[in-house]
Parts: C-alpha cells; sequence; structure tokens
C-alpha cells in the first residue's frame, strides 16, 4: 500500500505537470488526457471528487464578424453591398 505522503507529492507532481504543459499537438492533448486521469485515480485513492477536464463547449468562439477582409471588392460586388 502506498503511503499517504508518497500519495500527497504524487498528486502534487501530477498536478504540476499538468499544469505546465501547454498543448501543441496531438501527443500533447493524449498526455494531458492521461495526466487528468491520473490526477483523478489519486484523488480517488485520497477521498477527493474528481476535477473536471475543461471541455471545448467553454471554449471563446472567434468573432468572424471582426475579421477583416483580406481580397479586393469588385465593382460587381461593390453594386451588391459586399
Amino acid at each position: 500500500m502506498i503511503s499517504k505522503r508518497s500519495l500527497e507529492v504524487l498528486l502534487d507532481l501530477a498536478e504540476n505537470k499538468l499544469s505546465d504543459i501547454a498543448p501543441f499537438d496531438r501527443d500533447d492533448v493524449r498526455e494531458i488526457k492521461m495526466l487528468h486521469a491520473c490526477v483523478n485515480e489519486l484523488r480517488a485513492l485520497r477521498g477527493l471528487p474528481p476535477i473536471e477536464l475543461p471541455g471545448r463547449e467553454n471554449a471563446p468562439r472567434p468573432n468572424i464578424r471582426a475579421v477583416p477582409r483580406l481580397y479586393a471588392v469588385s465593382a460587381y460586388e461593390t453594386e451588391l453591398g459586399y
């Protein structure tokens, strides 16, 4: 059986690594998911509730209307009101 002290150290290490990692590619995203699962397992061993993984549904959406046009507008498009 793992000691309470060792469990605390492992939980701190996993949480620190999880907070420091920045996802640049799919491998990083897989590692984040794996670390998140590990943190939740360690929290369960300690009797703590799991932490929710932040999802894309809470991510801010880009404002497409705020993006300027990057191409020339023809006279025909101007007449149509584009």
